[in-house]
């Protein structure tokens, strides 16, 4: 579900600032091109064309940033990273009248966007920048560190402001997350084994290929442990729960045959694996499992194919060896 809802979000962030970068991009061609062709009614302000090269270049690079999977779209890490697309707007509004130019309407989709996609703590952080940047563009005008341009912009005007903002941030971001919760609520039905909790073998293989692909060119690669239990249903809810408590919330659990339980996890190495893998045969053993049979196997982040697919196979034909010899193998 993890990676459904982050999907979600890269589409809303993808969406903005695509706007964006095209947006920007012809702000550029015409504020640069225009001018010294002669057309009047233009500004030769070398600030402002500064502001809208900036939106451009930090719009995409954070796009490519999110598509290669570098960052997760909910974490702190995106929320810095939209700061400076934040403060590229900050400066065209500052050239244009302030908190009485347009641009206030691109930073509101900007902050809407960035709602619909953070999760709450990172949102807070990126609408205390926003804020931030906002009065010291205010500030620094005033104070003369930056020319003036445009219209005067009186200290009410830039607390109204700011304040719709972060009311508008704060709501969009509530709504988006109580309605991913519910949409989770809802896929988890049809999903999960009755008897244990865990993904249905079905649902674990489709989302073990988003989970690789998430996980590639990062810092982690994926392990996938694969744990033949036999011994009824009983036991294997039992198992269930411990591996359900072993992993993290991020991670997946599933049920992929009558008697086998599986997870994917996030792991720095390949020795990491097989350590794990025993760790919790030594619990599940101790459930009075009469003949645990274990299979491991460990993929890196650089080895993972663009659509997880293919690290996917690699990783349960691995697995299916160490179950066939009954111990635990690492690829």
């Amino acid at each position: 579900m993890t990676g459904r809802l982050d999907r979600s979000g890269r589409i809303w962030i993808h969406f903005f600032l695509t706007a964006l970068f095209r947006g920007a991009g012809l702000g550029v061609l015409v504020l640069a091109l225009l001018p010294r062709l002669g057309v009047p009614g233009l500004p030769d302000d070398p600030l402002l064309l500064a502001a809208f090269s900036a939106a451009a270049v930090s719009s995409l690079a954070v796009r490519a940033a999110t598509r290669r999977g570098w960052i997760a779209t909910d974490g702190a890490a995106m929320a810095g990273c939209l700061l400076a697309p934040a403060a590229s707007l900050a400066l065209a509004m500052q050239r244009t009248g302030l908190l009485e130019s347009p641009f206030v309407l691109l930073l509101a989709a900007l902050v809407a966007a960035a709602a619909l996609a953070l999760a709450p703590l990172p949102n807070f952080l990126f609408l205390s920048g926003v804020c931030l940047i906002g009065t010291f563009a205010v500030v620094a005008t005033a104070e003369g560190l930056l020319p003036a341009a445009g219209l005067e912009t009186p200290v009410s005007l830039l607390v109204i402001e700011l304040g719709l903002l972060g009311v508008l941030g704060y709501v969009v971001n509530g709504l988006a997350w109580q309605l991913r919760v519910q949409q989770e609520e809802l896929v988890a039905v049809g999903h999960r084994d009755r008897s244990t909790g865990a993904l249905r073998d079905s649902s674990f293989r489709a989302r073990l290929a988003g989970f690789l692909e998430q996980a590639r060119g990062g810092g982690e690669g994926v392990a996938l442990l694969i744990f033949d239990l036999p011994g009824g249903e009983g036991l294997l809810a039992e198992a269930a729960i411990v591996l359900h408590e072993a992993v993290r919330g991020s991670d997946l659990a599933g049920r992929v045959g009558d008697a086998r339980l599986a997870v994917a996890v996030k792991l720095p190495s390949a020795a990491a694996g097989p350590r794990l893998a025993a760790r919790l045969a030594s619990r599940l053993r101790a459930l009075g499992v009469p003949d645990l049979r274990v299979g491991a196997a460990f993929v890196s982040a650089d080895e993972v194919t663009p659509d997880g697919a293919g690290a996917a196979l690699r990783l349960w034909m691995e697995c299916d060896k160490g179950l066939a010899h009954g111990r635990v193998t690492v690829g």
